[in-house]
C-alpha cells in the first residue's frame, strides 16, 4: 500500500533496505532545443492577471534507484491552476500519464497527485535496466513547458543516505 506523508525523511539505500527517494542530485539543464524552459519566479510578468506555472527550483533532475526496487520520479510545479501535468518517457516518446491518469500497458508505472498539492509523482514499480533514461515532467501551458528529468537504474549493493525535505514523499508501508 502506497501512502504520501508531509514529513521530512532520511533514506537509505542498501541491498536490504527497499528505498523509495533518489540518492543524486545535478543542476537543472535547459539548453535542449526541443524543451522550452520552464518559468521561475523571476521570469513572471508582473501585469500578468494570472501567475503561469513554474518548476519549483529545488526538483531533482538526475535520480538513481536500484533495479527490482521502485523508483519514484517528482516533479513540482507552481501555479498549475487548470493545467495538466504529464510524464512522457523520452526515448520512444510514449505518453505514461496524463494527470492521475496512466496511458500504458504496463502496469508497473502509476501516477500520484494529491489535491491542493504542487508535488506530481511517476511510479516505476520492480525497476528494469530499460527504465534507464530521461523521463520529461510536461505542463500543458502555452507554449508547453517541459523539464527532463534523468533516471538511472543501478545494481548492485549501493549504500548510500540522503536527507530529503519534500512537501510529499510517497513511502511504501
Amino acid at each position: 500500500m502506497t501512502e504520501i506523508n508531509r514529513y521530512n525523511y532520511e533514506f537509505f539505500l542498501s541491498e536490504v533496505d527497499d528505498s523509495r527517494v533518489p540518492v543524486e542530485r545535478s543542476q537543472r539543464s535547459h539548453d535542449i532545443d526541443m524543451f522550452v524552459p520552464p518559468r521561475r519566479r523571476e521570469d513572471r510578468d508582473p501585469n500578468e492577471d494570472t501567475v503561469r506555472p513554474y518548476f519549483d527550483d529545488d526538483i531533482q533532475t538526475n535520480v538513481s534507484f536500484q533495479l527490482t526496487k521502485t523508483a519514484y520520479i517528482h516533479c513540482t510545479i507552481h501555479a498549475v491552476n487548470d493545467k495538466v501535468v504529464s510524464f512522457v518517457r523520452q526515448r520512444d516518446l510514449h505518453i505514461l500519464t496524463i494527470g492521475k491518469y496512466t496511458y500504458t500497458t504496463d502496469q508497473r508505472f502509476a501516477a500520484y497527485h494529491l489535491n491542493d498539492t504542487i508535488v506530481w509523482t511517476l511510479e516505476i514499480r520492480d525497476t528494469r535496466r530499460t527504465d534507464t533514461g530521461i523521463y520529461e515532467c510536461q505542463v500543458s501551458s502555452d507554449p508547453k513547458m517541459s523539464l527532463p528529468i534523468q533516471l538511472n537504474i543501478i545494481a548492485g549493493s549501493t549504500r548510500a543516505s540522503r536527507t530529503i525535505t519534500s512537501s510529499l514523499c510517497p513511502v511504501v508501508m
